[in-house]
């Protein structure tokens, strides 16, 4: 299933229907000083990208080497995404690729795509508060690393407690 409007940041919870909630700037300040430099939001629009460089068209958007990429997609389609960031993103001839994701560890979609291919994942400490959320998530996040340089069994895996202002 290919989404035909992409939703940037988002959290589907209990309180809401919505699923485009927005990354908190210190979130992207916090990831641009301590994980990745972002090149470019791959899945964003004029109004929420999170740097200059961003797509609309995430799945019609062709990587280009030697950029890392942020992705934070709308979690109720975060296995669409994560295929087409096996399938484009990982093992390109440079650069990473951050998503930014609820962790799901039971279901099908972490498994085949996280578990399986990411070459680091990252799990936050805390629960973010997502942009124009009245608290923080219901969940916990963690950050799923895509190398272009990935070899498949070299997993790693790391706690970090980002930021207090995350959760204010």
């Amino acid at each position: 299933m290919k989404a035909d409007k992409v939703y940037h940041r988002s959290v589907k919870n209990s309180s809401s229907s919505r699923d485009d909630w927005g990354t908190p700037n210190c979130f992207v300040d916090w990831l641009n000083e301590h994980i990745l430099p972002i090149d470019f939001d791959l899945a964003a629009n004029e109004d929420n990208a999170v740097v200059e460089k961003y797509t609309e068209d995430f799945f019609n958007y062709t990587p280009q080497s030697y950029t890392n990429y942020y992705l934070n997609p709308p979690f109720s389609q975060a296995e669409d995404f994560l295929e087409r960031i096996v399938q484009k993103y990982a093992g390109r001839k440079s650069g990473k690729t951050a998503v930014l994701l609820p962790v799901r560890t039971g279901s099908a979609w972490w498994v085949d795509y996280v578990a399986e291919f990411a070459a680091e994942i990252i799990f936050l400490q805390g629960r973010i508060k997502f942009v124009g959320a009245d608290s923080c998530a219901p969940f916990d996040t963690a950050i799923a690393m895509y190398y272009s340089s990935y070899e498949p069994c070299e997993h790693s895996y790391r706690y970090v407690a980002p930021d207090d202002r995350l959760r204010d």
